[in-house]
């Protein structure tokens, strides 16, 4: 079984014919997740790390549409929603987001990706910082993505109509100061 998978979660609902993926319990209609897989043996992965508390929902009349449905009972809401955020943020589901969010431990995936994120607006600030100095129409004109370049380092793109303005901002990038080219 791999280490995690594609789960492209749609959200919240209620669905017919579900186990809870806490106790095992069936019941007739429950709060559910539903998400799409990349393939049906990647859906009978998913299903497999919930033990089979989870069902692969495919249809051979559409096979590019094939979901995987978790329920919950509503007493285990909590975990559901839960394993919803982990989902939702990183596109992904695994064995250790499931049993934590049975167990409702607090997810270690999701405050990593928090982390990165933090860690992420602490370098985009001096470059909003430098959008606001130079006047640049928007802050949201700094596009930044972590993890873009080769050696996992950020990137960022600044949008600057100003030819002198890009030249200043660059220099005050590059040299740490407010020097202007000759």
């Amino acid at each position: 079984m791999s280490e995690s998978e594609s789960w492209k979660v749609r959200g919240i609902g209620s669905d017919y014919n579900l186990k809870c993926f806490v106790t095992g319990e069936e019941r007739d209609l429950m709060p559910n997740i539903s998400g799409f897989v990349r393939s049906k043996e990647a859906g009978e992965r998913v299903v497999a790390m919930f033990d089979g508390r989870a069902r692969l929902d495919f249809r051979p009349s559409e096979p590019n549409w094939i979901q995987v449905k978790v329920g919950a009972l509503p007493e285990h809401m909590p975990a559901l929603q839960d394993l919803y955020r982990y989902a939702a943020i990183s596109g992904q589901v695994s064995p250790k987001a499931i049993e934590a969010a049975k167990t409702s431990s607090p997810f270690a995936e999701l405050n990593t990706l928090k982390s990165q994120r933090d860690l992420l607006l602490e370098v985009v600030r001096p470059f909003a910082e430098l959008a606001a100095k130079y006047s640049l129409a928007h802050p949201s004109d700094i596009v930044a993505s972590k993890g873009l370049g080769a050696l996992g380092n950020a990137c960022f793109r600044i949008k600057v109509c100003d030819l002198r303005k890009a030249r200043d901002i660059r220099n005050e990038i590059l040299i740490g100061g407010d020097k202007k080219d000759g």
